[in-house]
């Protein structure tokens, strides 16, 4: 008798946390570094085609760089990053990232240090710069408070009804440590 292996296909958020941490780790101040380091890190071997496009999307959403300077850096047509950049919604990708929590929360900790910086510079401190910082505080620390349980909640559940569709054994078994999950945030 021979066992038979099950593969189960990673679910698509584990892929976006990788990509995240990894943007995160490596890529971010790759951004900010001239092309020639740019090249330098990326170009060790040769791209197939499927990694220079996951490059491409790369630079295109978190580098803010334009088709064609994404088409200079991953030596490919500028043409095919615009048809790429059409056919997967690279746009709306973008967005989403610019608008996620960790973004907006780094953008309000750097407005934050700016202002601390102006008003230790200052004499007497603009009550303006005073206003700005209270609400840019605020906002931070709404932003920084984890999610409720109801909200862990919703998000589970469409996740789950998206998954039953894909992969019903995987489902079943996800649903009880997603279950343990909840009952740990409620008990905490």
């Amino acid at each position: 008798m021979t066992v038979r292996k099950t593969y189960y296909h990673v679910p698509y958020w584990v892929h976006h946390v990788i990509f995240y941490w990894h943007f995160r780790k490596y890529v971010s101040p790759l951004c900010r570094k001239s092309k020639k380091s740019l090249k330098r890190y990326h170009m060790a071997e040769e791209l197939n085609y499927n990694e220079r496009k996951e490059w491409a999307k790369l630079l295109y959403t978190t580098c803010d760089k334009s088709a064609k300077e994404v088409a200079l850096e991953v030596n490919i047509d500028e043409s095919q990053v615009r048809l790429w950049e059409a056919k997967e919604q690279w746009q709306s990708h973008k967005r989403y990232l610019h608008s996620s929590k960790a973004n907006r929360l780094e953008l309000l900790h750097d407005q934050i240090t700016k202002l601390h910086t102006k008003i230790k510079s200052e004499d007497t401190p603009n009550p303006k710069d005073m206003d700005l910082l209270i609400k840019y505080s605020t906002t931070a620390n709404e932003l920084e408070e984890p999610p409720s349980v109801s909200e862990i909640i919703d998000v589970f559940e469409s996740f789950i009804q998206w998954l039953r569709k894909k992969d019903q054994p995987l489902t079943k078994k996800l649903i009880v440590q997603l279950d343990a999950f909840v009952t740990q945030k409620i008990a905490a």
